[in-house]
């Protein structure tokens, strides 16, 4: 996903009695505030985060539990960014050449993945 989605984190739960659920963000439960929506339903829970940023990379954990235990699901989101300019100034040492050998400009490859979001938690972890 790319900076400035939305992302959307949806997962089904069931249990009886009905579980309590959150999602987190490391040990830190996720509440609703301005930019985040969380909306709690009996057998589900949706979390809306708007104008993605790349602080907004990580693992996000849906945890249930009631009184008979708890389960939790992991989902990676990844938020890309396009690449700052670089930092200055390049300091460029131990170059030489022998012979016929020629010196090339430094050159800087940069490869980026997509991670797309599903709609659905994934498989679940005990």
């Amino acid at each position: 996903m790319s900076k400035g989605d939305t992302i959307t984190l949806f997962a089904r739960v069931q249990g009886e009695p009905a579980p309590l659920k959150g999602f987190y963000y490391g040990r830190i439960e996720i509440k609703a505030c301005p930019s985040v929506e969380v909306i709690e339903k009996e057998h589900s829970l949706k979390l809306i985060m708007s104008n993605a940023r790349r602080d907004d990379t990580g693992i996000y954990t849906l945890k249930a539990d009631n009184d008979h235990g708890q389960d939790q699901a992991d989902v990676e989101v990844v938020v890309m960014v396009a690449p700052t300019k670089p930092r200055g100034p390049l300091k460029v040492d131990n170059i030489y050449a022998e012979g016929n050998a020629r010196i090339k400009a430094p050159s800087i490859n940069v490869e980026m993945s997509v991670c797309r979001m599903y709609s659905g938690m994934g498989t679940s972890r005990r």
